[in-house]
């Protein structure tokens, strides 16, 4: 269904077939990054790893959710 490739300086995911909206592709994990530590996440290389997944809450998925497009929309 999807697959993984690597381009020069990153791993993209893309679907192999149709994915409808609202379909659930993976369920992952995720730590929670406390609001006063969310600075020192922006300063290192886990930014580009790293989500806003409700109001201000930002957090880093585990397993291949870390490399899927995010929105909160």
């Amino acid at each position: 269904m999807i697959e993984v490739r690597k381009s020069k300086y990153w791993r993209w995911v893309f679907s192999k077939t149709f994915i409808p909206k609202d379909t659930i592709v993976e369920i992952s994990n995720v730590i929670i990054i406390p609001d006063d530590e969310i600075k020192y996440i922006n300063k290192t290389i886990l930014t580009m790893y790293s989500y806003y997944i409700k109001d201000n809450i930002e957090c880093i998925c585990l397993w291949l959710g870390s490399l899927f497009n995010h929105s909160i929309k």
